[in-house]
């Protein structure tokens, strides 16, 4: 059981599902609250690049994402705290070698840049400019090629356990993980077998989080999978070692994330949003 305690002069980051539900008033008492007991508030980039991806004329959840964007400006006390993609730290800790002057990384960093000064900035229509009308909707592209190649990464392992038994999965996919995204980056090493052992130490619920997926009888559909991304993107943020030098609880009304993390043994870092606000005493 999470207590009061257990949050002040720690860190908090919201789902999207908080921003989006919310009202006004509430996430000003929140920010109140949130000072009194010095419970620093961060943002996920994954959050924001959902509900931006919303925000073009014909989806039905524009206004609400729009409005979910709103809340998230105001709840982001300072630029830097807007979290990055898991990647982004991936990269800085197991290919730092590789990590300045490449174009991807610094793509992916330019974007993380962007949507932080905007939100700061409570550019919401620099938003919508920037990413839904100057460039057609290129967000929503994006997102959905990321989360059809985290599925496909997902799919490919089954078939490799599959393949060569059950006794290798903890060895495999670890491994796996960093060989994906060191293709994506266009990394050529072949050392994986090192980093792959640390991964697993400093980032343990990253891996278990992969190995609740892998150990399931039947993996679910392509798409159901690829929103599995979100949930990973979210879930990074509990492990032991990020980018944050305090431990951060992920509030969170999702009962499918909140399901994944206690499957892991992490429900010591997850609350409801009706928790959270009981432990601030809002009402």
């Amino acid at each position: 059981m999470i207590s009061l305690e257990d949050l002040k002069s720690n860190a908090v980051v919201f789902d999207t599902n908080v921003y989006r539900s919310i009202d006004d008033v509430y996430i000003k008492k929140i920010i109140n609250k949130e000072s009194e007991y010095h419970i620093k508030p961060f943002v996920s980039i994954v959050a924001a690049v959902e509900l931006i991806s919303h925000l073009y004329d014909d989806d039905k959840n524009k206004n609400m994402c729009k409005a979910g964007l709103s809340r998230m400006s105001l709840h982001l006390p300072s630029s830097d705290s807007l979290l990055p993609f898991s990647q982004l730290q991936i990269y800085h800790s197991f290919f730092y070698e590789y990590y300045r002057g490449n174009t991807y990384i610094q793509q992916m960093e330019k974007e993380v840049h962007t949507i932080s000064y905007m939100l700061k900035c409570f550019d919401i229509e620099g938003l919508m400019k920037n990413y839904i009308i100057e460039n057609k909707n290129r967000i929503t592209k994006w997102l959905y090629k990321t989360k059809k190649e985290f599925a496909d990464m997902i799919i490919n392992l089954k078939e490799k356990i599959e393949k060569e038994g059950k006794e290798k999965l903890k060895e495999i996919y670890p491994i796996a993980i960093l060989k994906h995204l060191a293709d994506k980056a266009g990394i050529q090493i072949t050392d994986f077998e090192d980093r792959a052992k640390m991964l697993k130490k400093i980032l343990p619920l990253t891996v278990e989080f992969i190995f609740y997926l892998l150990e399931k009888e039947t993996l679910p559909k392509e798409d159901t999978l690829g929103n599995d991304l979100f949930d990973n993107e979210i879930a990074f943020y509990i492990n032991k070692d990020t980018v944050v030098d305090k431990k951060i609880y992920v509030v969170t009304d999702d009962n499918r994330f909140i399901n994944m993390v206690k499957g892991v043994y992490f429900d010591d870092r997850v609350l409801t949003k009706n928790e959270y606000l009981t432990l601030l005493d809002i009402k």
